[in-house]
């Protein structure tokens, strides 16, 4: 049996995360023409496979791992570590938020797709949702800066900018064929779910005051093996003087509409 490698890596934003040993494995490079987030919609192409669907020696470089942050985008002091638990087929992910926002670029696939390696911690998806690859994330944030945090906002994106919708092939395990497994969160208790214009998850009714951490599962399920970026977003409480410059404002607003109606009956 394979052994397994424990590959651990800690950048800052702006970094690009340094070759950390590179573990080869025959892994499917799928390309093709019409994605999907449902699992099953997307099969691999033949012509990456010979006649006993072993895959061709020339995949594509993409296809050889290890599964990795290439870089990080927000503040200078935000960092992130991935870890690959050497006992469970998961990934934990650990980060830190200064600012308003954190994402995360990942390269590389999950694992090989075909052959089936006889490791199943090293395999595309050991998760059992049915789709090409996934794994599931057990993410640890801890909050570095100055306000309480009242939610928490995840979005997947394949490309920067652009919103994933259903017809690519990034999500948080639409379609996942284990009953009953939904994404999870201390302290937050409440979940909202968007998978038609893009693929989000917001987290809240729970608060996380500064220097305290939260923590969430998920799965991240792909049917390529293009690089794709992970937005981490704390949705914060106003701040003292914002709630009060509201809160007079509903107040004028309210006295305006008042004397417009008394006006109205003279």
């Amino acid at each position: 049996m394979p052994r397994l490698v424990l590959h651990r890596v800690q950048i800052r934003a702006s970094q690009l995360l340094p070759p950390a040993g590179f573990l080869v494995m025959a892994a499917l490079c799928i390309s093709v023409g019409q994605a999907s987030d449902i699992p099953g919609d997307v099969t691999p192409p033949s012509s990456q496979y010979d006649a006993n669907g072993i895959a061709l020696r020339n995949f594509p470089q993409s296809c050889n791992g290890p599964f990795s942050i290439a870089s990080i985008l927000g503040d200078s002091l935000d960092t992130a570590m991935l870890t690959r638990d050497p006992g469970i087929s998961l990934w934990q992910l650990s980060s830190t938020i200064h600012g308003s926002e954190m994402i995360l670029q990942f390269h590389n696939t999950f694992g090989s797709f075909q052959p089936v390696p006889n490791n199943a911690l090293i395999r595309g998806n050991p998760t059992g949702s049915g789709h090409v690859l996934a794994r599931l994330f057990s993410v640890t944030i801890s909050n570095a800066g100055q306000q309480p945090w009242s939610g928490f906002y995840f979005e997947l994106q394949s490309t920067l900018g652009q919103p994933s919708d259903e017809d690519d092939s990034i999500s948080f395990g639409e379609g996942d064929r284990v009953v009953g497994r939904v994404p999870t969160s201390m302290p937050f208790q409440l979940l909202s779910r968007e998978s038609v214009v893009r693929d989000s998850l917001t987290f809240g009714r729970g608060l996380v005051f500064p220097g305290e951490a939260s923590s969430f599962n998920f799965l991240i399920s792909e049917d390529q093996t293009d690089d794709f970026f992970l937005i981490e977003r704390p949705l914060t409480i106003p701040e003292p003087t914002t709630m009060s410059l509201c809160v007079t404002g509903l107040v004028v607003l309210f006295v305006i509409r008042n004397r417009r109606r008394r006006l109205g009956r003279l």
